[in-house]
């Protein structure tokens, strides 16, 4: 028998060992090698650098493209003791010969350029991944055009089409800027051919391209008939066109810029259903300026069952139909977040009354919904609230059970498109109101776990991840509904122990303070409110037996409450904000004025 067989070894079977621990083991006395200079065969240095990193040529070469390329070819600084490099610091360079080492790295605001550029010029592709990701999750439009032209240089795929969502979104704000101002040619136009560019007339786009000429007039003229060529003439006021573009010198001196301008008011009296035989991108209208604000009203139980979303404009009074969501539901969350809408969780108005995880989003564009990530646990009874860009379940039940601290606040990542735990509040609630001040998410009232109708307040820190505690209402109130207006937060309605509520309370947050102010006409619990060119319109809700189908709006200048709007259909269950739909998409409603409907 071999002494280097177990007897019997064919019964034994084989199992694959994998072993990070030695892995880490063996990077971990490698670094301490090289920081020894134990077997160390070159030395890194920076060209304009004092310090010099030894290192060693195998694990250089197994980290990056630029060093496996450079010590696996014929040139000297294959057998070089010293390997110099340039366009990179002592400090980048000790950063980056750590990261080889140990795959770890700190990246901050101040070093994150610098790393991008030492790690595509290194072909070291994670650690320019890490940097991406990095200046991705702090994209805002201050720094968006910067982020764009960085983006560019390294080929960074999703940080471009991240800069360029975000200016796009921001074009209007950005194109009274000096970073816009130094853009390059190429630059603006890629921007101004986008078909998402966030305006309402294209007249906006020309004006934005003439004062981006006029910045540097003589090097730039010559680029105004490319730049034309991308704005949508054809969609730009026939007034606006003959007294405007028609006598700036740029289009007159150009033989090319008349002829869109020509081709342009010859379009203007073709009828516009013929107009999509057009295939040229100026002939394409942007559908941003399709867009219509208005206040949506989503879910709950109407006497309807085939409809259960309608918005509302209220500078002409007028109802319109909405795509109807994929699951009907009520009692559930709903937030805008840019220029989508979701809809989250609630219970199905169904005999069943299962309670929901699944979360709908609202796409303006197409007038369509469209499932997004589920919650980790299923909610009704419950408030979202959006604070920068990202939402957050608060409190709420589980059937009729209430949650528990550990799944009583879920934060959604809409880049991620995932959903994650985050700290419960003090007291646990449902049936709370919710409203978003200052980037602090307050929790207002709302039912207990053992029933009690609650008037504290608590407010919620995102970045810090806690809860504080706030002055409580004057009336304890569940089911009330909360807006934020001129920095006050409102409060209206809702119930108390013994009944519905009319009175409504305001939030100052610099006394730390509620005060009442005017009463409803009507008594409303679980109503929807929304703010809408600086006044308040609270919609429907119910007391008793009874839905209400009335739409009534305060206005602070005023301070009354007037009748202005009756709904579609009388429902309760229901949530409303603030939306964007597409008006070339939604169809107008005839509402006539209905008496209060039982339940």
């Amino acid at each position: 028998m071999s002494c280097n067989k177990l007897e019997d070894s064919h019964v034994y079977g084989s199992h694959l060992v994998s072993d990070d621990r030695f892995r880490r083991f063996v990077f971990r006395e490698l670094n301490e090698m090289r920081k020894r200079e134990f077997l160390c065969d070159v030395i890194i240095l920076a060209d304009n650098g004092c310090r010099r990193f030894p290192a060693h040529r195998a694990v250089l070469a197994a980290s990056s493209r630029y060093f496996h390329k450079l010590y696996n070819g014929t040139t000297l600084a294959r057998y070089s003791r010293e390997t110099i490099l340039s366009g990179i610091c002592d400090r980048e360079l000790e950063t980056v010969v750590h990261y080889i080492y140990t795959s770890e790295v700190c990246i901050d605001g101040d070093n994150v350029r610098a790393l991008l550029h030492a790690a595509y010029n290194l072909g070291l592709d994670l650690l320019t991944l890490a940097c991406e990701k990095y200046l991705v999750e702090n994209v805002h439009h201050e720094n968006s055009i910067e982020l764009m032209v960085l983006a560019q240089m390294y080929s960074c795929d999703k940080l471009l089409k991240t800069t360029g969502q975000c200016i796009g979104e921001h074009f209007l704000r950005l194109s009274n800027t000096q970073p816009f101002f130094r853009m390059s040619p190429r630059q603006l136009q890629q921007i101004i051919a986008d078909d998402d560019l966030n305006i309402s007339r294209e007249e906006e786009v020309y004006n934005a391209v003439i004062k981006w000429i006029r910045f540097d007039y003589e090097r730039r003229r010559d680029d105004f008939p490319n730049l034309i060529n991308h704005i949508r003439l054809q969609f730009i006021s026939r007034r606006f066109l003959l007294n405007t573009v028609d006598k700036e010198p740029l289009v007159t001196s150009s033989e090319f810029c008349r002829g869109l301008l020509a081709d342009a008011l010859a379009l203007k009296a073709v009828d516009r259903k013929k107009i999509c035989i057009y295939g040229h991108l100026h002939h394409k209208k942007r559908w941003r300026t399709h867009l219509m604000k208005v206040i949506m009203i989503v879910g709950g139980i109407t006497e309807d069952p085939g409809s259960s979303s309608h918005c509302y404009n209220p500078l002409t009074n007028t109802w319109y139909s909405v795509a109807r969501i994929k699951q009907d539901r009520l009692d559930f969350g709903m937030s805008r977040v840019g220029y989508w809408l979701f809809v989250v969780g609630g219970s199905s108005p169904r005999e069943s009354g299962s309670v929901l995880a699944s979360v709908e989003r609202f796409d303006p564009k197409y007038n369509k919904w469209e499932k997004m990530e589920s919650l980790i646990q299923a909610r009704s009874k419950f408030e979202l609230a959006e604070v920068e860009g990202k939402l957050y379940s608060i409190g709420g039940t589980i059937g009729g059970e209430p949650l528990t601290r550990d799944n009583a606040v879920e934060c959604y990542d809409q880049v991620n498109n995932t959903w994650s735990s985050r700290a419960a509040p003090h007291q646990l609630r449902h049936f709370c109101s919710t409203a978003v001040l200052h980037c602090r998410i307050y929790a207002i009232g709302g039912i207990s776990r053992c029933g009690t109708v609650l008037s504290t307040v608590e407010r919620y820190e995102p970045q810090y991840d806690r809860w504080m505690t706030a002055a409580a209402l004057n009336t304890a109130r569940g089911g009330a509904c909360a807006v934020v207006l001129n920095g006050h937060i409102y409060v209206m309605g809702g119930s108390s122990e013994r009944s519905a509520l009319s009175s409504c309370e305001v939030y100052n947050p610099s006394m730390n303070k509620w005060t009442y102010f005017s009463d409803m006409s009507i008594k409303r619990d679980r109503a929807g409110a929304a703010v809408f060119d600086d006044k308040i319109y609270v919609f429907g809700g119910s007391y008793g037996n009874v839905v209400i189908d009335t739409v009534e709006c305060y206005d602070p200048a005023v301070g009354r409450w007037e009748t202005v709007a009756h709904l579609p259909n009388a429902r309760h269950g229901f949530k409303c904000a603030c939306a964007l739909v597409n008006k070339e998409l939604v169809r107008e409603v005839k509402v006539k004025a209905k008496s209060e409907k039982l339940i």
